[in-house]
């Protein structure tokens, strides 16, 4: 194939899909796109993934792969639901990382108010990130990974403060403004005391203020 033929493979195929998650069970775990990358998570292992990679896309769907087949992610369009929650997603999504395949659900929650539903915090010193949505809770740090079904919360009598109590995890989630690092400030300060790790501290819930350069962007 010809240099010219090849990139105008390429961009018939497109860069793929972009911020697509997808999830699954037995056992748990998840993977995202984002930017190009595709990044793959389970409890008692390192995240692996793939850097840039163009997908092979097809009507049915797309797959990324590696050199080797060592990763691979097939995406096929239909109807799958999800058996630790229930709910319902567009893709049906196959992982095949190290010889190990992994089944699960892709794409978007059928549900309107699934986006509503998402919580997402983060942190420094470590660099970490919480999120709890599609009924599990996953924080990521040092390429370490809980991922567990999401926890009933306790909430305290003024409604302020908020615990889910995991496997191995426990999460704090305390309405009080805080700000990131970079300026943002959050309507929560969130704490993590994860099994074999130290305690972290950080931002997360909804935001209140962007951080001052996108405000000033857009006066």
């Amino acid at each position: 194939m010809s240099l010219l033929a090849a990139f105008a493979l390429i961009a018939a195929q497109g860069s793929g899909p972009d911020n697509y998650h997808a999830v699954g069970v037995a056992p748990l775990w998840q993977a995202r796109i984002a930017d190009g990358y595709v990044r793959f998570e389970t409890p008692g292992q390192d995240a692996t993934g793939l850097g840039l990679t163009v997908p092979e896309v097809t009507r049915r769907g797309f797959t990324y792969r590696s050199d080797g087949d060592v990763f691979t992610m097939i995406v096929r369009h239909g109807s799958c639901v999800d058996p630790l929650t229930r709910r319902r997603f567009v893709d049906r999504v196959t992982m095949v990382v190290n010889g190990r395949r992994y089944r699960g659900c892709g794409g978007p929650n059928t549900r309107a108010q699934a986006r509503a539903e998402r919580y997402r915090a983060l942190g420094s010193e470590p660099f970490w990130d919480l999120e709890m949505a599609n009924g599990r809770l996953y924080f990521g740090a040092d390429m370490g990974v809980w991922l567990v079904p999401e926890p009933r919360p306790a909430v305290s009598r003024d409604g302020r403060t908020r615990r889910y109590q995991g496997p191995g995890i426990n999460v704090v989630l305390r309405r009080q403004n805080c700000m990131a690092e970079d300026g943002t400030t959050y309507a929560d300060v969130v704490r993590v005391v994860a099994a074999r790790y130290p305690n972290v501290e950080g931002c997360g819930g909804r935001v209140l203020r962007e951080r001052d350069q996108e405000r000033r962007g857009r006066d």
